[in-house]
């Protein structure tokens, strides 16, 4: 269910309001444009696409139905518009890659630290994430909405309007083809 503050926003911005949009935007104008660069991989497309996604929001935002939360209504259609995005766009596509720093792990490290949980190896979360990067759209956004967002098998099928069993075979080959760059990746040093 949406909050009240979301439900009021989008109410006051259906019957015409738009500083209500303006107000949603910039609530959740961070979250969408994280979600589409981890997608594309891409600085200037994940500006552009976060823009038109919020074009696209306004437009549809009638459309929307109060009794699921905002906030997963907006998922889906940011993940919905990056891969067709990604599909219509050449799979060349130039990526860009901002390594981590150590500052983006202090909460994982910490949290390491105090429970008995795997420890977190900056080095090896930027290889990965550049390897990723590198992967076709198809192997990329399964394993994205997978492994980094976290979605169940059936979440990704419906998202990316495909069959579960399409949703395993393109997890199985994409982390394998994953496995075997960062195993040839630490070998050739």
């Amino acid at each position: 269910m949406t909050n009240d503050n979301d439900f009021e926003l989008i109410h006051r911005c259906i019957n015409g309001d738009i500083n209500s949009f303006e107000v949603i935007i910039d609530k959740y104008k961070d979250y969408v444009y994280n979600i589409v660069l981890r997608l594309c991989g891409n600085k200037e497309d994940a500006k552009d696409l976060t823009q038109e996604i919020f074009v696209k929001v306004y437009s549809i935002l009638p459309s929307y139905n109060l009794k699921y939360e905002f906030k997963s209504w907006l998922y889906k259609i940011v993940t919905n518009y990056v891969i067709d995005f990604l599909r219509r766009s050449n799979s060349k596509r130039v990526i860009d890659f901002v390594p981590l720093d150590e500052n983006s792990f202090d909460d994982l490290t910490e949290t390491a630290e105090t429970s008995s949980g795997p420890t977190f190896d900056p080095q090896l979360v930027n290889r990965v994430y550049i390897e990723l990067n590198r992967m076709k759209p198809k192997y990329r956004e399964v394993l994205s909405l997978r492994y980094i967002e976290g979605l169940k098998i059936e979440e990704i099928s419906d998202i990316l309007k495909i069959k579960p069993s399409t949703v395993r075979v393109r997890l199985y080959r994409g982390l394998k083809l994953l496995s075997k760059k960062l195993t040839l990746k630490k070998f050739s040093k």
